[in-house]
């Protein structure tokens, strides 16, 4: 099973959306499925099909729709995965999620459409259907057993995703010339959308910092083999693991200059 995490350099919650939807229907729909044996293995993806081979598809499309503060000057204060103690802000977020379907031909369309109703709409209650909504909201027990063994820490703490099952929006049949252009074959298109919220948080260094109170540069004319023509040190203390202050300075035999780092 996939963390549910995105790229711990960057706070994106979108990346969250696409990586656990699409592994969630993946999930459901892999080799073990057998409701309709035609869709196991079904070709899942956030890129639009333009090949004869990629088709059917599902096609994950999110639409995010606002990003807010969890509470009103909202700040929380909990250790980060090397145990240093943190501040950091926690963000909401609404959007939503289309699941387009692409086939060759009408009957294959809407038997794919039934199935990802029956999918969002009936998956919890359903042992083959379920690993969709295993993959969405994992339990304590999978993300104890996910957990970064050197850290002992699960990622999937961080995030968290919840789609509204209670309703589902036709996105509307349509029909097309298929995109390699032949002129007698069409695409056929559906699906569903879904509303969906969730909460994600700030990231964290990828460095601990933490243990790093002094940086000294030194600057070189020509060659090393020669000593420095200037030299600068920052130093500072720490109140926030992965943010600094404090004074540094510059120097050279010509010149002194206060500086900050």
């Amino acid at each position: 099973m996939a963390l549910r995490t995105t790229d711990l350099g960057v706070a994106s919650h979108k990346r969250l959306v696409y990586r656990n939807v699409v592994a969630a229907l993946k999930a459901a729909f892999d080799g073990s499925y057998d409701r309709e044996r035609q869709l196991a293995g079904i070709k899942v993806t956030q890129t639009y099909p333009n090949k004869e081979l990629d088709f059917p598809a599902i096609v994950v499309d999110y639409q995010p729709q606002k990003v807010v503060a969890a509470g009103v000057g909202h700040l929380e204060i909990f250790p980060d995965p090397q145990g240093n103690l943190r501040k950091w802000k926690h963000s909401r977020f609404e959007g939503s999620l289309a699941l387009h379907i692409y086939a060759l031909s009408t009957l294959d369309r809407d038997i794919i459409e039934d199935a990802v109703a029956e999918l969002v709409r009936f998956g919890s209650l359903d042992d083959q259907l379920n690993r969709f909504y295993e993959v969405v909201y994992p339990s304590d027990e999978e993300m104890e057993a996910t957990k970064d063994v050197e850290d002992a820490y699960s990622f999937g703490l961080f995030d968290q995703l919840m789609l509204d099952s209670d309703q589902l929006f036709a996105v509307g049949n349509s029909a097309t010339i298929a995109p390699w252009s032949p002129e007698d074959v069409l695409v056929y298109a559906g699906g569903w959308t879904v509303n969906l919220h969730g909460g994600y948080y700030n990231c964290f260094p990828r460095h601990d910092w933490s243990l790093v109170r002094r940086v000294d540069i030194q600057a070189f004319e020509g060659t090393f083999d020669s000593p420095p023509v200037a030299t600068a040190a920052f130093s500072w203390d720490s109140e926030d693991e992965g943010a600094a202050s404090g004074s540094g300075y510059a120097s050279s035999e010509e010149s002194y200059t206060d500086a900050s780092p």
